[in-house]
């Protein structure tokens, strides 16, 4: 799920940290018929750059609703009306019923704002309409955690089909994919530390609240050697 971090109550880090300490990513695997992997890195596995330590605020596959009620009336932002935006279809908009009544749970005032599948993404792409959270995924276009990274630069906040829906402006974030992404793929196991620490920083900012990473079902002719395939992973969502 985006959070917005330039409007309340997401531009607090602990309104932020709330939701990522709190999410059920067992029951959105389950509205997800069970083809998600709990976890909270925007790079996916086994992606050069994931993170591999554990997730800065706990196991993501055990929620802490405590804490997260706790952090919210840290934050000072309890009882703050938050829309919440999906889009129809199944599993999607079961997502964000579960999301938007988990934000309640929390401490938040949520209503749901569903969107014609078609025109979500650029509808919430209309920086005029500064969306404070809602449903959001990235997909790999090529194996290069610039790909995931890029949406998460000053640079792509744009005024209509913005994709940096959280409107992150962070200057470690600027700074490292200028630098970072100008290394060629083929060489990326030269830097993939950095990456790993990006990852790192941006997971403790909490960012973008991400509950899983999406698995296919795969279906092979008997006469192909399985153990031989080469699999890519799916979208941090």
């Amino acid at each position: 799920f985006f959070l917005n971090t330039k409007t309340k109550p997401f531009s607090s880090q602990l309104a932020r940290e709330a939701v990522v300490v709190g999410l059920d990513r067992n029951a959105l695997a389950r509205l997800g018929s069970g083809f998600f992997v709990p976890g909270c890195y925007l790079l996916p596995p086994p992606m050069v750059g994931h993170a591999t330590k554990p997730c800065p605020y706990g196991n993501p596959a055990v929620p802490n609703l405590a804490k997260a009620k706790a952090l919210v009336k840290q934050s000072g932002m309890e009882g703050t009306p938050v829309t919440v935006w999906g889009e129809e279809g199944s599993p999607r908009q079961q997502f964000i019923e579960y999301y938007a009544s988990f934000l309640n749970q929390i401490g938040f005032k949520a209503t749901e704002k569903i969107v014609a599948r078609a025109s979500y993404f650029t509808t919430i792409g209309n920086l005029k309409l500064n969306p404070q959270t809602g449903f959001a995924d990235w997909n790999q276009d090529f194996p290069n955690p610039v790909d995931f990274y890029l949406l998460l630069s000053a640079a792509a906040i744009l005024p209509t089909n913005n994709e940096n829906f959280g409107q992150v402006d962070d200057p470690e974030i600027n700074s490292q994919v200028n630098k970072l992404g100008q290394v060629p793929t083929s060489q990326l196991n030269t830097i993939a530390s950095k990456w790993q620490a990006l990852d790192e920083y941006t997971a403790k900012k909490a960012y973008a609240a991400v509950f899983g990473y999406q698995t296919f079902p795969k279906f092979m002719s008997t006469r192909m050697n399985y153990s031989a395939a080469v699999f890519h992973s799916g979208s941090p969502d």
